[in-house]
């Protein structure tokens, strides 16, 4: 992250805001916030930095919507049951390893096809088209680390349209 700023910092069309996604992972929120904030100091960057902290993966954000999960896959009236977490306690589990599951179960497949959906490629491939369909609108709102983020990014515009 420190080398990415650094090359922000150096650019001659810098840009007005700049996001940095780190997942909170077993240092939490406020350690990466605070990690940001140091790389974005020692790198002399003067844009407002928004801090993209989802609280344990990313594919916290991902888990919300099964029909979006059956769709990614290709099998939207399917009936496989999978036993994703509730918004209570989404950001408690580790959704990376749920979200894997969940894509693969999905699916709906068996034999070869079901090993070649569980691959690294096909969980990127998926999460993409999950990421792309997020719907910011939707209960992704309801979470702390969404809400965060958009308070973060309320934040950086304030500080823009006020320079």
């Amino acid at each position: 992250m420190t080398r990415q700023l650094a090359a922000v910092a150096a650019e001659a069309d810098r840009p007005n805001m700049i996001f940095v996604h780190r997942d909170a992972d077993r240092e939490g929120p406020t350690a990466r916030r605070t990690e940001i904030a140091v790389a974005a100091a020692e790198n002399s960057v003067l844009e407002p930095v928004v801090p993209v902290i989802p609280v344990r993966h990313l594919e916290a954000w991902l888990l919300l919507s099964e029909g979006e999960i059956r769709r990614a896959v290709g099998r939207p009236r399917g009936s496989v049951p999978l036993s994703l977490p509730s918004l209570r306690e989404i950001e408690e589990k580790d959704c990376k390893t749920i979200l894997r599951r969940a894509l693969v179960e999905a699916g709906e497949t068996s034999g070869r096809r079901r090993q070649k959906a569980s691959t690294d490629a096909a969980f990127s491939a998926y999460r993409k088209v999950l990421l792309e369909r997020l719907d910011i609108d939707g209960p992704v709102r309801e979470l702390p680390s969404w809400r965060a983020l958009e308070a973060d990014i309320r934040t950086a515009v304030s500080r823009l349209m006020s320079a």
